[in-house]
């Protein structure tokens, strides 16, 4: 859930418990270096920060209540403004060896509360659980984020002057599916013509920024029904319908707001040109 309070640690431990991991799970070797995610945020906060959400991955086992994958979201005061949305910072872990620690520069838009990540390309960082002073070097690099969110801001202001002909956004609509539905087959008018379709008067037109905003939208939020078609990998096709629900696994909203993020700079570079 995302507050509009700070959230307290004790509400970061209820929302997420990995997140305050003392140490690694004990699958991990001698050279995994564990970080607690919760010192981080404890030194963000003294940056001041504030901690908006928290969840992580839910599981049956035990273990990966303990050190399983987390999130972690904070805004800031002196963040650039935007009436579009609110900016943000995501901070990814786990200490189960699942994933890396991951910093990414982020997007609340207000009109729908809907999520979007930029890409690490652009602003953010990976870091490994190697080597030392890993804690350290995470800080300095979610301060070094703060310092460049204008990165992310900007995107609103070019997208927007970028005009996209209906065959540019069918073919934005069509890669944008792959990224949830890989087997989607490329004639799957239906499922495009959906995610294409504005919630709101205010998402109408045929700018990159609006057509990405619908599109990230429908993909990640889900909430309507499509006719899907297949292809396995012997090249056979089935047509079915389908409930689009809401993507809600950590590492999956990841992937494909990180690869929407993406999919809009690879458009942005050739000023619109049919993706192929």
């Amino acid at each position: 859930m995302i507050n509009n309070m700070p959230m307290t640690l004790d509400q970061i431990r209820n929302a997420a418990p990995a997140a305050f991991a003392p140490v690694a799970s004990p699958e991990m070797s001698d050279r995994y270096a564990h970080v607690t995610t919760a010192n981080l945020v404890t030194a963000l906060l003294d940056d001041g920060w504030n901690v908006v959400q928290a969840d992580q991955v839910r599981s049956r086992k035990e273990s990966n209540r303990e050190h399983g994958k987390h999130r972690i979201v904070l805004t800031h005061p002196e963040l650039p403004e935007h009436a579009e949305g609110r900016p943000q910072m995501y901070i990814g872990n786990s200490s189960n060896g699942e994933s890396a620690v991951r910093l990414l520069g982020g997007f609340l838009r207000a009109a729908c509360l809907n999520q979007m990540y930029a890409g690490v390309k652009v602003i953010g960082g990976v870091f490994h659980h190697a080597g030392s002073s890993l804690e350290d070097r995470i800080v300095a690099g979610a301060r070094n984020l703060r310092a460049n969110f204008d990165r992310v801001i900007s995107k609103y202001d070019l997208w927007n002057q970028i005009e996209l002909s209906p065959e540019q956004q069918a073919a934005f609509a069509r890669e944008a599916m792959a990224l949830r539905w890989p087997n989607l087959a490329v004639d799957s008018v239906d499922l495009m013509s959906v995610a294409l379709t504005p919630q709101r008067s205010a998402d109408g037109g045929a700018s990159l920024w609006k057509t990405y905003n619908r599109v990230q939208e429908r993909v990640i939020k889900g909430g309507f029904h499509a006719r899907f078609t297949e292809v396995d990998e012997l090249g056979n096709a089935r047509t079915f319908d389908r409930s689009i629900r809401k993507i809600t696994g950590l590492s999956a909203s990841e992937r494909i707001n990180t690869g929407l993020w993406d999919l809009a700079e690879t458009v942005e570079s050739n000023r619109g040109a049919v993706l192929v």
